[in-house]
């Protein structure tokens, strides 16, 4: 998925988005949009500065990588602000599902570089990839503990949740991000067979607000959370599509 905006925070912002970790798929197909844009445009360049980007903060190489991480079991076992204070410390802020100024929802965290003065792309890239393996490696850790030491409690809150997704008549937004987020969770640990987490992925994404109101209309909230409700519930009881 590839976005280009226009004079927002910077004059140019080339954004493309791959499912999963694929952060040097991400890259290699946004160089190869900027080639095409450097071609027909005259960039702006200092040779100490870097890209004259509009925003300060973006100068240098110009490149963001941001990850969306899923962390509810270090959420669980208390470890995460610990983490989320490192990270700040070595220039990857951790921010919530939507970016800068928002907060978490559904224990989905967004990282992302701080600085793109005086490092290469490559630089970049490496440790970003760095840092999310050993995060990835943390929260599974996390989760084998869990299911070690609270076992049952951790299924009971899986199968819980997934007994409301499956029959609530209401769902708003809040509260079907903390339940798809322990469904989720009970998905990767394989207490759920019979579903993906891609699969819970896209129907995370469907159920968002914009989403519902681009495949129905404009609603109110409760009228979004009631066909949310009604899409979610058929997703889990047999028809398995967002």
């Amino acid at each position: 998925h590839t976005v280009i905006m226009i004079g927002e925070e910077d004059h140019l912002r080339i954004q493309v988005i791959y499912p999963g970790f694929a952060i040097k798929q991400a890259y290699k197909l946004a160089d190869q949009v900027d080639d095409l844009f450097d071609e027909r445009l005259p960039y702006a360049y200092h040779e100490k500065l870097g890209f004259l980007t509009k925003c300060p903060t973006n100068l240098g190489t110009g490149l963001r990588i941001s990850v969306m991480v899923h962390l509810p079991a270090l959420e669980a076992t208390g470890n995460l602000s610990g983490i989320i204070r490192a990270l700040g410390g070595v220039g990857l802020p951790v921010r919530g599902m939507y970016g800068e100024g928002s907060s978490a929802a559904g224990s989905l965290y967004q990282i992302s570089n701080q600085v793109t003065l005086g490092v290469s792309e490559e630089q970049v890239q490496n440790k970003m990839i760095s840092v999310i393996e050993e995060l990835a490696g943390k929260e599974r850790a996390a989760r084998k503990s869990l299911q070690q030491t609270h076992a049952t409690a951790l299924e009971d809150r899986v199968m819980r949740s997934f007994g409301a997704l499956a029959y609530a008549r209401l769902l708003p937004t809040k509260e079907f991000m903390q339940l798809i987020s322990n469904v989720r969770m009970g998905v990767c640990m394989g207490l759920l067979p019979g579903y993906q987490a891609g699969d819970i992925d896209a129907l995370t994404i469907a159920m968002q607000p914009d989403m519902l109101m681009r495949e129905s209309g404009n609603m109110s909230a409760g009228e979004r959370d009631k066909k949310r409700a009604a899409m979610v519930s058929a997703f889990f009881t047999g028809g398995r599509k967002a």
